[in-house]
């Protein structure tokens, strides 16, 4: 391997020993957002460094069963709370008590799922959805759109969710604590994030299936195909197939395997929410 006179050679050595664990900086753009704030709340998926993917690290473990401490530690107050308000009512403290209990079961599983579960199913989307960015080729124009929009829902959910904290403080601080405050927010925010996290992963393949059929528009519309045309296509297909040696083919079917391979990726990292 010949290097040129601005190659740092320790680069050049660890992009080819692994170059497909590396990110595009467009790419990276685009999840940035929802990863800033995932990992502000302890929820992120995997780190990002150096455009390099990788899962979370024992320093960000050790953060999110801090958020989860504090977290039980708010709902026990809050139980507490409503215990104390309704002692004439024994079953409204049940109530309350089992709801929020339940609460806290599922919260602590949205955490433990995210940063400690599936750390190499996590790498892998996104590994494959920056497959996808790539073999698909010019989406600069999808990128920008995506990251924008990305932008705008993450940084107006930390706004919201800053406002109703504060709001609820204000109005109820004589009756509640802040550290109820805390685990109250940061419970809700972390679903908030989570379902607009997804939503973004599912516009990613939404937008590239309606590039390729916007290509494959373009592609009938420019030949002019009539319906006596691809019928005669369609049958002779095989023979087309077999007798074909050029590898400059139509790659349709190749971004539809990959876009589904990845939307099954999705699916199956997001299946905990969904069954919750």
């Amino acid at each position: 391997m010949v290097l040129s006179a601005n190659t740092n050679p320790d680069e050049s050595v660890r992009q080819e020993s692994n170059p497909n664990r590396f990110l595009d900086e467009d790419f990276i753009k685009v999840v940035e957002p929802f990863l800033k704030l995932q990992k502000l709340l302890g929820l992120s998926r995997v780190d990002i460094k150096d455009g390099l993917v990788t899962p979370p690290t024992k320093f960000h473990k050790c953060y999110t069963m801090v958020w989860l401490i504090m977290m039980t530690i708010s709902i026990l107050q809050l139980i507490i709370s409503y215990k104390v308000r309704f002692t004439d009512n024994r079953k409204m403290v049940y109530m309350f008590t089992i709801a929020f209990l339940s609460i806290e079961v599922i919260f602590a599983g949205f955490l433990i799922n995210a940063r400690f579960c599936y750390n190499g199913g996590n790498i892998n989307l996104y590994l494959q959805m920056q497959k996808i960015d790539r073999i698909m080729g010019k989406n600069s124009p999808i990128n920008i759109m995506l990251q924008k929009r990305n932008r705008i829902t993450a940084y107006s959910l930390a706004l919201v969710f800053a406002l109703v904290f504060i709001a609820s403080y204000i109005l109820t601080r004589d009756e509640f604590g802040i550290l109820e405050f805390v685990g109250a927010t940061y419970t809700l925010e972390i679903v908030a994030v989570e379902m607009f996290c997804s939503s973004s992963h599912m516009r990613f393949f939404y937008t590239r299936v309606c590039q390729l059929n916007s290509q494959i528009n373009m592609h009938t519309r420019e030949s002019k195909c009539d319906i006596a045309i691809l019928s005669n296509v369609f049958e002779t297909a095989n023979r087309l197939i077999i007798s074909t040696v050029s590898q400059d083919c139509d790659p349709t079917d190749i971004y539809l395997k990959e876009i589904f391979t990845g939307f099954v990726l999705f699916k199956e990292r997001y299946s905990f929410q969904v069954n919750l």
